[in-house]
């Protein structure tokens, strides 16, 4: 969940009509690590239950790349001659 700009009055009432009792702490230690040409690791520590990893090719957008559950993920739909950034 990504979260622009709120009024806590605001993001306390959307916590009690969506049930959520608990925020996660957001990712951190984001490591990045080119495993082959066609292969980016990425890990990072966190406790969510599940992560969003988005990338973009520099002056670009960034957009989803993966759901996953656990603080890790492999990226092998890059191409060797681009540059990426990721954020999770």
């Amino acid at each position: 969940m990504r979260i622009k700009a709120c009024s806590l009055d605001k993001l306390l009432l959307f916590a009690a009509v969506t049930g959520i009792s608990a925020w996660a702490q957001a990712p951190t230690g984001l490591s990045v690590k080119a495993a082959s040409n066609k292969k980016i690791d990425l890990a990072w520590s966190g406790t969510a239950a599940g992560y969003t990893v988005q990338r973009r090719t520099l002056g670009g957008s960034y957009g989803n790349v993966a759901t996953v559950t656990t603080a890790a993920y492999s990226d092998t739909a890059i191409d060797a001659y681009t540059t990426y950034q990721y954020q999770i």
